[in-house]
């Protein structure tokens, strides 16, 4: 009977890790999909989502960071100009192997060049200000996902909190930015 009784026990305490596992696995899950469900409904990012959620697992460093939106920026540039036009952002943003694949509509282009005042005379980004408009609008994305996380987890409050001062942070660096306009270190 002693050892039916431990294994009872046994068994029931591997149930209630199971269970337990999956209850913060399905948490978790919903979670991820409320989080999508709020950046796809974001018009701020202007179209960029997918492609800011692939560059912020992709680079680690902000050095790295700029060796990337230059390359983006080299890729964009089909006719080698050292500018891009609606067009060829369009388009190129289109070849992107970004799931799902990015869509700038014209609506799109107005948010991210600031109704126009990043672009040349020309109507096109040069290589400053593509550098200017992908490191705003990722740190717009950043910590548009970190309020979003903060309110999902507001019953933990040191999450929240450790959230909140990172959300202070990035305000603080958007209104001041280190060296500059985009943020980039002098």
């Amino acid at each position: 009977i002693f050892m039916l009784w431990i294994s009872l026990q046994v068994v029931l305490a591997i149930l209630l890790e199971n269970f337990v596992t999956a209850q913060t696995r399905d948490q978790g899950l919903e979670d991820r999909i409320k989080l999508d469900h709020r950046a796809s409904q974001n018009v701020a990012d202007g179209g960029l989502h997918s492609l800011l959620t692939e560059m912020l697992k992709v680079f680690d460093t902000s050095h790295d960071m700029a060796k990337g939106i230059t390359r983006i920026f080299l890729f964009l540039d089909t006719d080698e100009s050292g500018s891009i036009s609606y067009t060829e952002f369009y388009m190129g943003m289109k070849k992107l192997h970004a799931k799902p694949h990015v869509e700038v509509s014209d609506f799109d282009w107005d948010i991210l060049t600031h109704d126009y005042t990043l672009l040349d005379e020309r109507k096109c980004l040069n290589m400053a200000s593509f550098h200017r408009l992908m490191r705003r609008q990722l740190k717009n994305y950043v910590q548009r996902h970190i309020t979003d996380v903060m309110l999902m987890t507001q019953d933990t409050i040191g999450t929240s909190w450790t959230l909140g001062a990172l959300r202070m942070v990035l305000l603080d660096e958007l209104t001041h930015p280190p060296g500059g306009d985009d943020g980039e270190e002098a």
